[in-house]
């Protein structure tokens, strides 16, 4: 198969991937590497349907996605997906303050609440508990379903986000085709990544806590990162390993599930007066791009 971000035919192997029980599936990938551009993917590529039974009530259950809200709308938890949300909205306003912004692959919402005080928000959601969480909870304007099948307003948006979810998608070069026709001239793309090329992922290889397929699927490096953007228009501004929070429980049961430790992989399970830590493993890259042209659609 070719490469999925240049479209290249030179690739590798470069390991497989341990089954999933976190999600009920117990396929074991294979993952091969480019030789040009260095990004990484799965195969078999996951259908949609198996995608979207990875997002099930539980999924968004766990401490690391869950969050309580009040009548307002308004947060009453300290839950991580708020403390990354408020970092990541300001992060973002340094470069836009405000404006027509969509999320995709939004949860339940926590990051669109939050930034819908300076831009008006959309979601698109693929996950039909998260997505009704947001429209019946919170009152957020979210569609739900494949993002690429997606029906969105013509009036171009200022500013597209994506956290933690272009790795998810099987086929990056067409989202990112998407989101440049759903993007204004000048219009900024924010996203999260996987990063193949981290110390990280050297160190720890098939115990690598994001080789999940087929939660992610594409893994890339800074040189996939540029050619996937800049084919297609966008001008990188900024790309770097922030940290985020993760919950001490959600720590502990995926090393749980990483060792074959069922007593760690649990609700309730914990540190005595420790919810939440500051956690930076350098394999995560956050990305800042700027839309300047119009893409040829000429690349591979």
């Amino acid at each position: 198969m070719k490469c999925p971000v240049c479209g290249s035919s030179a690739t590798e192997f470069l390991i497989k991937s341990a089954p999933q029980q976190v999600v009920g599936n117990a396929t074991v990938y294979t993952i091969q590497k480019c030789c040009g551009c260095g990004c990484a993917f799965a195969l078999p590529r996951p259908s949609l349907d198996e995608v979207e039974q990875c997002y099930d009530a539980d999924f968004f259950a766990t401490s690391q996605q869950d969050i309580e809200f009040n009548e307002k709308g308004r947060t009453v938890s300290d839950a991580p997906v708020y403390l990354n949300g408020m970092y990541r909205l300001r992060h973002i306003r340094s470069f836009m303050a405000n404006g027509r912004l969509l999320d995709i692959g939004c949860g339940k919402g926590a990051f669109l609440k939050l930034a819908s005080d300076h831009f008006e928000v959309t979601g698109s959601e693929l996950s039909p508990v998260a997505a009704a969480f947001c429209t019946d909870r919170l009152g957020l304007h979210v569609h739900q379903g494949d993002f690429l099948a997606s029906d969105l307003s013509p009036k171009p948006f200022d500013m597209v986000t994506m956290w933690d979810s272009l790795g998810g998608f099987s086929n990056p070069g067409k989202c990112v085709d998407t989101i440049g026709d759903l993007l204004r001239p000048g219009g900024i793309l924010a996203f999260t990544v996987p990063d193949i090329e981290s110390i990280m992922f050297r160190i720890t290889r098939q115990r690598w806590p994001l080789l999940i397929p087929p939660v992610n699927v594409t893994y890339f490096s800074r040189r996939a990162v540029h050619a996937i953007l800049e084919s297609r228009g966008f001008q990188v501004v900024s790309c770097g390993h922030p940290g985020k929070y993760v919950s001490v429980n959600f720590i502990l049961r995926k090393l749980g599930r990483i060792f074959n430790a069922p007593s760690l992989d649990r609700e309730g399970v914990g540190l005595p007066f420790v919810k939440n830590l500051y956690l930076n493993l350098l394999d995560i890259m956050t990305v800042v791009a700027v839309k300047t042209e119009k893409p040829d659609r000429n690349y591979a």
